[in-house]
C-alpha cells in the first residue's frame, strides 16, 4: 500500500488518514497543532481523536496499571518466599554439616571402643 521510506511516504499516509473523518453526531475531541513538513514551512494541522477512542485508551491504562500492581504483588511474595527458602536451606546445610561432624566423631569413637587393645 504505501512504503514508509521517505518524509513524502509518511505525507501521504497522513493524507490517508485524515479523509476519515468523524461523522455527523460523533463525540469527538479535536486539537490543533502546527506541523513543520517536509519543505521547511509550518502548517496548521487538526487531529481528532474519537469518544470511543478515547475510553479504550483510559481502559487499557487502567487495566495495565492494575497488571502492574498484581506482577508487583507476585513479585513481593515471591521474593520473600525465595528469601524464607534460603535461609531455610543455609540452615539445613549447617545442621547437615554439623550432623556429619558429629557422625565422624562417633564412628571414630566406636573405632577406638572396638579396637583390641595393644596394650592388655
Amino acid at each position: 500500500m504505501f512504503r514508509l521510506n521517505s518524509i513524502q511516504s509518511l505525507e501521504r499516509v497522513w493524507r490517508w488518514l485524515l479523509q476519515f473523518r468523524p461523522k455527523k453526531g460523533m463525540l469527538v475531541y479535536c486539537w490543533r497543532v502546527w506541523v513543520v513538513s517536509s519543505r521547511g514551512s509550518t502548517v496548521r494541522k487538526q487531529f481528532v481523536l474519537n469518544l470511543d477512542a478515547a475510553v479504550v485508551i483510559a481502559v487499557l491504562f487502567a487495566v495495565t496499571l492494575g497488571f502492574n500492581a498484581l506482577q508487583y504483588s507476585f513479585n513481593v511474595e515471591l521474593t520473600s518466599e525465595n528469601q524464607r527458602l534460603q535461609w531455610q536451606g543455609l540452615e539445613d546445610k549447617l545442621n547437615l554439616d554439623s550432623l556429619s561432624g558429629a557422625l565422624e566423631s562417633h564412628r571414630a569413637e566406636l573405632k577406638a571402643c572396638q579396637a583390641p587393645d595393644e596394650h592388655g
